[in-house]
């Protein structure tokens, strides 16, 4: 005890109580693998390193990751979730010339019986050049003959289309997906039945749910959808990806039943879908590692070039179809990474009902950040009195929120943010009697952000 101590006491309350805060950076992989890999429903990873100890290059999850960390930022952390309902692939390809002469070519990359065990990836490519007279079941058959005996879990059926499906003959490897690429003469449509994905969506939230972008191992329209509705119904952001031809070559007038066309329907919020014609190139990922690790609000999400991820050649048609164009604006609200001027980026970041990825984020941060900030004053303070004093406490929480939404980029600076509050001799009798204070309201202006431009000039002699 020093000297001062009986002439000064001096005692200090450490107010550090504060609620836990809500996080919008960290993405969550979803996929199905064998509970040997791990039997958690969650875990985190902190790099690709960390998630090649459980999977290998050629796994869904694995390539999912990768292109999450190949991002510049990228994540610190991302979360791995684990389907438990495996889903049996089935992608369907027509051909769409049988002009002579004209070249198909299919590769599908999965694993066997024989070598999952192993770990090692197998690779079938079929090959088929056209010949006189031929019909587009003779296209299939040529296909089919080419694939021979498969090294890969599949089989290949139809007659006027090829249609690949998972065996899922052993347990190990039951529900993987497999990658499937096919020239542009062949239309793709994945038709995997959905198992429970939102079963599993429930399961894996209550095991963990500090986590915010959501990414699945699957391009199914019957996936897709159920897992849109639940990142509408519980507050997390997904990026999904389709392969399905039909979104991109259709109009949106005449589309009346793709994935493009439900989601858009339904005008859900949360979802941002991607047209990609490589299931396996986890542009859905790419864009989630991409933007999570900025501040939200602070980016759009549209000309963003990411890593490791192929550009798509889409014609003038399909980008009019999938997002619109400068003096037709929206489409069917499909997203794509495409390659201008060299340069590959995301057009446009734009969620099924129309509305910014970049607001839906921002907005986001924004309540859960006034209702933290309002709960930690409500648990530091010995009491905050329900009068002028006290709701002007309420009130500087708010603006401070909101200005720094202003310096984010999120929103405007003109006009400024302003808050309204009552005085506390106008609220009810019986709102003071249940200490329940109302009649708080805001405005702020999003601060948006350019993606298209028109100049108009004029050169004179």
């Amino acid at each position: 005890m020093s000297g001062l101590d009986s002439i000064i006491k001096v005692t200090i309350d450490r107010n550090t109580t504060t609620p836990t805060r809500a996080g919008f950076g960290t993405p969550c992989l979803v996929g199905h693998f064998p509970t040997s890999v791990f039997p958690d429903r969650v875990r985190s990873f902190g790099s690709l390193g960390e998630v090649g100890n459980f999977f290998e290059t050629f796994d869904p999850l694995y390539k999912m990751a990768s292109d999450v960390f190949a991002q510049n930022p990228s994540p610190g952390t991302i979360k791995i979730g684990r389907r438990a309902n495996g889903p049996s692939q089935a992608v369907s390809l027509a051909p769409l010339d049988t002009t002579e002469g004209v070249v198909y070519t299919v590769t599908v990359t999965g694993t066997d019986a024989a070598t999952y065990a192993s770990r090692i990836a197998t690779v079938d490519t079929a090959t088929y050049t056209v010949g006189a007279g031929e019909t587009a079941t003779d296209i299939c058959n040529g296909l089919r003959a080419d694939f021979g005996t498969q090294a890969g879990d599949f089989s290949d059926t139809g007659t006027a289309s090829l249609v690949i499906t998972a065996l899922n003959t052993h347990a190990t490897v039951s529900g993987q997906s497999f990658g499937v690429v096919a020239s542009s003469n062949l239309s793709m449509s994945d038709f995997t039945v959905d198992p429970g994905i939102a079963a599993d969506l429930d399961d894996i939230n209550e095991y963990d749910p500090d986590w915010y972008g959501l990414c699945i191992d699957s391009s199914a329209q019957l996936e897709i959808e159920p897992a849109a509705a639940w990142a509408e119904a519980n507050g997390k952001l997904f990026v999904a990806q389709t392969q399905d031809t039909y979104v991109a070559s259709t109009t949106n007038t005449a589309d009346t039943i793709s994935v493009a066309d439900t989601l858009e329907d339904n005008s859900y919020d949360r979802t941002l879908l991607f047209y990609h014609t490589d299931n396996h190139d986890y542009v859905s990922a790419g864009m989630l590692g991409r933007a999570l690790p900025t501040t939200p609000g602070s980016i759009t999400w549209a000309y963003k070039t990411l890593a490791s991820v192929s550009s798509q050649n889409l014609t003038t048609n399909e980008i009019s179809n999938l997002m619109g164009t400068l003096d037709t604006p929206g489409g069917k609200n499909v997203n794509a990474y495409i390659s201008q001027s060299g340069i590959g980026h995301t057009r446009f970041g734009t969620m099924a009902s129309g509305e910014f990825a970049d607001v839906i984020r921002g907005v986001d941060w924004l309540e859960a950040r006034i209702k933290e900030d309002i709960f930690a004053a409500l648990v530091q303070e010995d009491k905050l009195p329900l009068t002028d004093a006290g709701i002007n406490v309420i009130k500087g929480l708010i603006l401070g929120r909101l200005w720094e939404g202003v310096s984010n980029g999120f929103l405007s600076p003109d006009p400024e943010p302003n808050v309204t509050v009552p005085r506390a001799s106008d609220l009810l009798s019986a709102d003071k009697a249940a200490r329940k204070l109302t009649g708080i309201t805001f405005r702020a202006t999003l601060a948006g952000a350019i993606h298209y431009t028109v100049i108009e000039g004029e050169l004179n002699l």
